[in-house]
């Protein structure tokens, strides 16, 4: 096991900032995942986005680090073998990692670099290979995941986003559960209703998405966006996000299911703006509430 001399990307704001607001966000993300499967616990989770630079990284090793900041062993393994950043976000080095592993046939432990945060491991991509896809197909590392799962209480996998590439479906197959990252604006209706297409042919426990990037408005209200669970019949859209936008001219009540305490004040720090996952409220309820408030607005 390597130990590096680290310097952790600002993103990383659980851990730089554990009181922020961005770091209570990803630790309702956390509980929620916990609730989301009571009978079967999720011990391995995927996370994916359509298109990159959806934030996916960011939001896989934040939750990372809340896990291990409850006393939780916790392995975040970098399956990005296309266009891998978990190590960058960690300041740890890339030279040897997943890849080594598989082709060397060594024991994945020998690669795995500790971080800064106690508790928490990494096990980097490695040098990018010819053949990522066929890679992640392989027996070889299903037995890493195995192994990881005996070793430590919570194993994180990052995947490339699933629209560009197969890989994020392929390892969806290994994995309790998958998380969908969307940020608000970035994409089309289209793009998500394919993304979400292809975990449903792969049969994917998809356990939910992350709105991110969610300004806030002018009278500085925070909106938490609870997403319903993601399936052939529903998926996230843009109407989400411009629904949440409209909103600021119009202060909800208390008595509103969105309403959120005001901020004290704005924050700087990355664009973790809502957490996730499958909402207690019934969906009918949901989009009830969301036509009454847009017709408001008109």
């Amino acid at each position: 096991m390597e130990l590096q001399n680290q310097l952790y990307d600002p993103d990383l704001v659980t851990h730089l900032d554990p009181l922020s607001h961005a770091s209570e966000a990803i630790k309702i993300i956390r509980t929620n995942i916990e609730f989301s499967s009571i009978d079967k616990p999720i011990r391995t989770l995927a996370v994916t986005s359509t298109l990159q630079g959806e934030g996916k990284t960011a939001i896989l090793s934040n939750l990372a680090i809340t896990y291990a900041q409850t006393g939780r062993k916790v392995l975040l393994i970098d399956a990005d073998l296309r266009r891998p950043t978990a190590h960058r976000l960690f300041g740890l080095s890339n030279r040897r990692g997943l890849t080594n592993v598989l082709v060397s046939g060594r024991d994945y432990s020998e690669f795995v670099q500790q971080t800064l945060t106690e508790n928490l491991f990494v096990l980097a991509s490695g040098p990018i290979p010819p053949n990522p896809a066929e890679i992640l197909m392989s027996a070889a590392f299903t037995n890493i995941i195995e192994q990881a799962k005996n070793d430590f209480d919570m194993v994180f996998l990052d995947t490339p986003p699933i629209n560009v590439v197969t890989d994020a479906a392929i390892v969806s197959t290994k994995v309790d559960g998958i998380v969908y990252v969307v940020r608000a604006g970035g994409i089309d209706r289209k793009q998500l209703q394919h993304a979400a297409s292809l975990l449903t042919q792969v049969k994917a426990n998809v356990l939910g998405y992350v709105l991110n990037g969610i300004k806030e408005d002018a009278d500085n209200y925070y909106y938490y966006y609870y997403g319903r669970y993601a399936s052939q019949n529903q998926e996230p859209s843009r109407d989400d996000a411009k629904s949440l936008r409209r909103r600021k001219q119009k202060p909800m009540s208390q008595d509103n299911p969105f309403y959120s305490a005001p901020r004290a004040k704005k924050r700087n720090g990355p664009q973790l703006r809502a957490p996730i996952l499958p909402s207690q409220m019934p969906g009918q309820e949901t989009q009830q509430d969301q036509k009454r408030l847009m017709s408001e607005d008109e």
